[in-house]
């Protein structure tokens, strides 16, 4: 949400500077046509679509977490350094 806020604010101001630069807009102008054009259902998208997208980076990772931890487990139940048929999962390999 942060980003989110630091990235609009950052767009505003880099666009006032565009517009000061090529057009000789001045900050209160710039502003005050940013502020009246603004509604409350840009606010409620821009929020919708940064929840959205953080809820999907949290599945994808919940996911990959999970795999990784099975993987990991499988793994250490058989390594394939050591024959399935040891006597011993983590013990030497010996002949008796």
């Amino acid at each position: 949400m942060c980003l989110y806020i630091l990235c609009v604010f950052t767009s505003i101001i880099g666009g006032y500077l565009f517009a000061q630069a090529f057009a000789e807009i001045f900050w209160t102008k710039f502003w005050l046509s940013f502020v009246n054009a603004l509604q409350w259902v840009d606010l409620c998208v821009g929020f919708a679509k940064t929840t959205l997208f953080a809820m999907l980076i949290a599945t994808v990772s919940i996911y990959s977490a999970s795999v990784a931890a099975s993987t990991w487990t499988r793994w250490r139940a058989t390594p394939p350094w050591r024959p399935s048929g040891a006597w011993c999962s983590w013990g030497p390999l010996t002949s008796s």
